[in-house]
């Protein structure tokens, strides 16, 4: 299937000791110069800056912020969400890592067990929810998210001996491609990365309607049916008539997948945009533990050490559209 390429600059980022990370060894925050501002950092259970930006506390002044990261065990309403705010889009994010430090961001007796867990038995290490608006028309087939290097790849063991080996990454970026065609994949570059079409990596996707009390960002997201003026398929062209005989994300994936298809190839003005509706979108994922950053590639080629081959550079999560197909 055709790709979209992206080319995004590289960001200047200067990054507090390790020593001061207060959920170490994680860290997280808004690239510098990428056009996000961060607007406050609350408890879901807490008015958004979006409702009342004067009460906003935490709104960004320049200087590097470090961004709360969930573990799954906070209580209901209680998980810290982000309020932020680019050129094309306003939201909420919610972040959970697996079994990450969140005793410096607690308020109350930490001590206390949680009977919550998020992650629980699921086969998973990451969620990410996303709630808000786009300030402007946005085709769809132009947003790309998933990962980017601003530095190579260290894949010489003659540089580091704990390097992770050539074949291990050429081997994952294969199967990558075999489960996603669509991705565009590049360790061995000046500028890695491994991005998707944002439509079909999402695990939910939902179009807020009129009248429509939506759940929290910390509660179970599910996909709407097909038919239901929530889904994204109800945007999209060139539905089939197959969806009863596959659960709701994959008959929306499968669905873009054509879209986005067309679109490349012909470039389509007429192709699927998203509006001013509210959309929540959630990203999941199960290959990558940020806490000791090992890439789980199963039984057959077992966990593989990143952290020699990033050399200290930090990894940056992005959502893009890449309109101009530079």
């Amino acid at each position: 299937p055709p790709q979209i390429h992206v080319s995004v600059p590289a960001a200047q980022l200067s990054l507090p000791c390790p020593s001061e990370w207060k959920q170490h060894p994680l860290l997280l925050t808004a690239t510098p110069n990428s056009g996000m501002t961060i607007r406050g950092i609350r408890r879901l259970c807490d008015p958004s800056f979006f409702d009342s930006p004067v009460n906003s506390e935490h709104t960004n002044n320049g200087s590097l912020m470090q961004l709360p990261i969930n573990n799954g065990k906070e209580e209901p309403r209680q998980s810290w969400v982000i309020d932020f705010e680019t050129e094309l889009f306003a939201g909420t994010a919610l972040f959970r890592i697996r079994d990450c430090h969140t005793e410096a961001l607690s308020t109350g007796n930490s001590s206390v067990a949680s009977k919550h867990d998020y992650f629980g038995e699921k086969n998973r290490k990451y969620q990410v929810c996303i709630r808000g608006r786009f300030k402007q028309k946005v085709v769809m087939a132009t947003c790309v998210s998933g990962l980017l290097l601003d530095r190579p790849l260290v894949i010489s063991r003659k540089v580091n001996s704990n390097a992770p080996p050539r074949w291990i990454l050429r081997a994952a970026v294969r199967i990558a491609n075999i489960l996603s065609p669509r991705m565009d994949a590049e360790l061995e570059c000046d500028h890695p990365r491994v991005l998707s079409p944002l439509c079909s990596t999402a695990q939910t996707i939902r179009k807020h309607v009129q009248k429509e009390d939506p759940v929290y960002l910390d509660e179970p997201q599910d996909e709407p049916h097909p038919d239901s003026a929530a889904s994204l398929v109800a945007d999209l062209k060139n539905r089939g008539s197959d969806e009863n005989n596959a659960n709701y994300a994959q008959y929306r994936k499968r669905t873009f997948n054509t879209i986005y298809d067309d679109y490349v190839q012909s470039n389509s003005t007429e192709s699927p945009h998203f509006d001013e509706s509210e959309y929540t979108f959630e990203f999941l994922q199960h290959l990558v533990d940020y806490n000791d950053l090992t890439l789980d590639l199963g039984r057959a080629m077992g966990k593989i050490k990143l952290g020699a081959g990033l050399h200290g550079q930090p990894v940056r999560i992005t959502a893009i559209s890449n309109a101009t197909d530079e």
